[in-house]
């Protein structure tokens, strides 16, 4: 490479070549998100979108706070942001290329990585400040917390996300596998859980909460520092970047292929192939195994509990009044779709080898979706009726009320859509 005094090359310095490649990136972010939807569709989802969080943000400052706050401890708060940061990355620039071109250039390296860590602390204090905007409301009017304590808090919480994600990619550019996950717990757990900690105790001491904040700052800039004399991992830092990446290409096109299924000799769930039902007649025998087929998939239970966590976040957000129709929408949209992976599994190669009259296909979708039904109608239930009734009432009619969500929501979509598939 040539030195700055040299004009014949691109990018001439490694200031010029940083900038270019962060917004090679931003650019190729754009064109995975505009293949997933156009940027009509993106308005139409955005603007409506960002009009109705306003909406209920306002609704945070003004309005009665919701209900479930009431029960929310502060710690609540710190593991939330914390959650929030912890998908943060370190952008380092580094490109497959420079194994060829500027691995001997130290110059070169240390500053590239000198802005990608600067611009990856960027990113985490502009994160973090948008998790502390939307818990800014709960934190002054539910705990009373002083502005100038909140502020000291979000300094805090900037500078411990910046370094979690500093030791979180040297435990990732130092070791492999199972050794990485060693590295995890001293590199990430222990200080994730001081920070929960220390927020809790400081939350009413802004001059601790800023002395710390200070000491945070200078070991992330020792740290930075560290990193741009590291020598000998530049297989790792390029495998690393690759894998930051293309990690939003890989999420979009997880949604259009499936991962190819690793083949194992015995299953993880029913190992045993046991039955699932008492009954062996043919609807009894073909629902079990359309039961089994549905939990041995780990995109098929991953999906399970996304709804199931989204549902319960609905569930405790909305006031009394909306909650009872959109739990009954809720379940109508989780047996529709529990209903479409029944009829799928009813076509499979091995299903269809057997002549199953129509009748026992429709009666085994039913009771399979019952059963796969029934642990979410039951953790719906429970946060409806325990957010409304009084804590020994909403434990008399919880079974009772899961049970009639199930049965109900099911026999009512068979009857009216599902003899179509």
């Amino acid at each position: 490479m040539a030195d700055s005094s040299n004009t014949g090359y691109a990018y001439p310095t490694p200031g010029r070549l940083f900038w270019h490649r962060l917004r090679t990136h931003w650019k190729e972010t754009i064109a995975v998100i505009r293949s997933v939807a156009d940027w009509t569709v993106l308005l139409y989802m955005l603007i409506p979108g960002a009009l109705l969080g306003g909406r209920l943000y306002y609704g945070l400052w003004k309005e009665p706070l919701p209900q479930w706050s009431s029960h929310m401890i502060f710690g609540v708060i710190p593991v939330f942001l914390l959650l929030w940061l912890s998908a943060g990355k370190m952008f380092l620039m580094v490109r497959e290329a420079d194994v060829l071109f500027i691995h001997q250039r130290v110059r070169w390296l240390r500053g590239l990585m000198l802005r990608g860590g600067i611009y990856s602390m960027i990113a985490t204090a502009l994160k973090a400040g948008a998790g502390f905007l939307l818990v800014l409301p709960f934190m002054v009017r539910r705990y009373g917390i002083s502005l100038d304590a909140a502020w000291c808090w979000l300094l805090f919480t900037v500078m411990a996300g910046g370094l979690m994600v500093w030791l979180k990619h040297f435990a990732r550019i130092r070791a492999h596998g199972w050794r990485r996950w060693l590295l995890y717990l001293p590199m990430v757990v222990l200080p994730a859980a001081a920070y929960v900690i220390l927020s809790v105790w400081w939350i009413d001491s802004p001059s601790w909460l800023a002395a710390a904040s200070a000491l945070l700052a200078v070991i992330n800039v020792l740290l930075l520092l560290v990193r741009m004399r590291t020598r000998g991992t530049i297989m790792n830092d390029i495998q690393e970047e690759l894998v930051q990446r293309t990690k939003l290409t890989g999420l979009v096109l997880s949604s259009a292929m499936d991962k190819p299924r690793k083949i194992r000799s015995r299953p993880w769930i029913f190992r045993r192939s046991q039955r699932l039902f008492r009954s062996t007649t043919p609807v009894h025998r073909l629902a079990g195994a359309c039961v089994k087929a549905y939990v041995r998939q780990t995109k098929q239970l991953t999906g399970y509990a996304q709804v199931m966590s989204l549902s319960a976040a609905i569930l405790l957000t909305l006031p009394p009044g909306v909650k009872i129709l959109v739990y009954a929408a809720l379940h109508l949209l989780l047996a529709y779709w529990l209903y479409l992976n029944a009829a799928a599994f009813m076509k499979e190669g091995f299903v269809t080898m057997l002549p199953w009259a129509d009748e026992v296909k429709l009666g085994a979708m039913k009771k399979a979706v019952r059963m796969l039904l029934a642990p979410y109608a039951l953790v719906t239930s429970g946060l409806l009726l325990f957010s409304m009734l009084p804590v020994w009432a909403a434990a008399v009619v919880l079974i009772p009320l899961a049970l009639a969500a199930v049965w109900i929501t099911v026999t009512l979509l068979q009857l009216l859509m599902l003899r179509k598939i």
